[in-house]
């Protein structure tokens, strides 16, 4: 016999038991009053009742692109120092009648961030005597400066350059005495005064290195190599062929700074650096046209995270199926490699990042027992060589758990007598927190009796409560409980043995 057939069957010994029943209520009925008549309620049409599953999803496929994310770099040392110009007042010639000159070329470290707005001065003590007039010359870049003084002046001469581009004030020592008429340096050979000394990177070290023989990309012309302290640039390669570079590596006054190299790849868009650190070390050399330093090159752009889910998600954590990734909007960033610890899994990501723009990270943990995909808001901010997170304590991360309903209970529900004689296959039952759909089931027979078993879903991080709505195939008649029923997690309301009689009102 069908599960259907014995259904029908047995419904049909309900209608008949309750027949008596029935016609003695109709008998008392007729007493009480013929001319009362039975309240008709609202009909309703079949509802379909189901839980949402939307959100319930598969094993994603998250795959890191291999391709970089960084445009090409704009390093160069920034020589920025934030200092006002010089407020100076120009030697009248009536107090000052005698003169020397001095010729001034700067550097050419210096000459590369020259500017109309820059200014050349001569001061003897405190006051300035003459300010230089740029003129190019054969090519040259040369300052001239009339240095004006009383004819008994025999003070000695320094030297003050702004650079209007860097806002920076460089000032040379008192060294060179006056001398009525004497020429300081000339277009031949000028001069260069040791404005350096007075700025931000006044250490220097010549630098030759080459690339490793096997590069994580095609060489291209558009590749950039640099030094840097830390996040500092300190300066940029200049391509020499066969792979090596040189430079000139500035330094501040501290004599303990240790440089690094970065290496941009033009055509796999990524950032690499030498793992190793050398000494900065004034007037030194670091490597040789013939004796290249080659460097070593490992990944960079790159913050290390070090993750798990909350306690209250990993009671459902299948760590060999689970899976944890990083994103830039949607852009899949990194992947975590599981690691474990006291028994609990946590995850481990390399994240690739822009180190140009202000990036925000999000993260996404797929659970496979509860197959949905929990995420974060991006709330991260991407920091080159940055660490969130350590294995001795994870960041825990804060994923969205609303609207996911990883909870479960079972309710073992049968209806009031006066509803048995009217039940038929078809009729069905639903939980509803809200106006959201729990669990629905059909009508089952135990024992001959009706009686429907019903899988609950809950959410995670909230108490709730729910009703049962039952739907009557044969009037209807939609019903609902009378009271609101708290749901635990892995617990039973009712036995199939013991089902829980519901006590029910028409919904009108």
């Amino acid at each position: 016999m069908t599960d259907s057939v014995a259904l029908q069957t047995g419904l049909k010994g309900l209608k008949m038991n309750y027949f008596k029943f029935i016609f003695l209520l109709a008998a008392t009925f007729f007493v009480i009053g013929c001319s009362e008549k039975e309240k008709v309620y609202t009909t309703f049409e079949r509802p379909d009742w189901r839980v949402d599953l939307s959100g319930y999803v598969d094993s994603p496929v998250w795959t890191v692109d291999q391709m970089g994310a960084e445009n090409n770099p704009d390093w160069k040392i920034d020589m920025e120092m934030r200092q006002e110009p010089p407020v100076y007042t120009l030697p009248d010639a009536n107090i000052m009648p005698v003169s020397m000159t001095a010729v001034i070329q700067l550097t050419p470290f210096l000459e590369a961030y020259l500017d109309p707005g820059d200014k050349m001065l001569a001061y003897i003590d405190e006051e300035c005597r003459g300010e230089g007039v740029m003129k190019e010359i054969d090519g040259k870049k040369l300052f001239f400066i009339m240095i004006k003084a009383p004819a008994t002046e025999s003070g000695l001469v320094s030297f003050l350059y702004y650079s209007n581009k860097n806002h920076a004030v460089y000032q040379t020592t008192p060294e060179i005495t006056f001398e009525i008429d004497r020429i300081y340096g000339d277009i031949e050979s000028p001069i260069f005064p040791d404005f350096e000394q007075s700025g931000k990177y006044p250490n220097r070290m010549q630098a030759t290195i080459r690339l490793p023989e096997i590069l994580p990309g095609e060489w291209t012309e558009s590749d950039v190599v640099a030094a840097f302290v830390g996040s500092e640039c300190r300066g940029v390669g200049r391509f020499v062929g066969n792979r090596q570079y040189m430079m000139e590596v500035r330094g501040s006054k501290s004599d303990q700074e240790n440089i690094c190299f970065k290496y941009y790849n033009a055509s796999n868009k990524n950032i690499y650096k030498s793992e190793s650190t050398y000494p900065l070390v004034n007037l030194d050399s670091l490597g040789s046209e013939k004796h290249p330093v080659i460097i070593d090159l490992v990944s960079h752009s790159n913050m290390a995270a070090v993750v798990r889910i909350s306690d209250e998600l990993g009671v459902f954590a299948n760590p060999e199926s689970d899976q944890i990734a990083a994103f830039v909007g949607e852009e899949c960033r990194a992947k975590g490699v599981l690691k474990m610890q006291n028994g609990k899994p946590y995850y481990i990501m390399q994240i690739k990042g822009r180190t140009s723009v202000n990036e925000k990270i999000s993260f996404r943990y797929y659970s496979a027992n509860n197959k949905y995909l929990y995420q974060t808001g991006a709330y991260l901010t991407f920091s080159d060589d940055g660490i969130y997170g350590s294995e001795s304590e994870p960041e825990i991360l804060p994923l969205d758990l609303d609207g996911k309903y990883p909870l479960q209970m079972k309710a073992y529900l049968t209806l009031p007598t006066n509803l048995c004689a009217y039940v038929q296959e078809g009729d069905q039952v639903a939980a509803f927190v809200g106006n959201e759909c729990r669990g629905a089931s059909r009508v089952e027979l135990h024992d001959g009796n009706p009686y429907f078993k019903l899988d609950i879903i809950g959410r995670l991080g909230v108490g709730e409560s729910f009703i049962i709505r039952y739907y009557n195939t044969r009037n209807r008649y939609l019903y609902e409980t009378t009271e609101y029923y708290n749901f635990e997690h892995q617990k039973n309301l009712g036995t199939e043995e013991s089902p829980l009689c519901l006590t029910l009102t028409n919904v009108e």
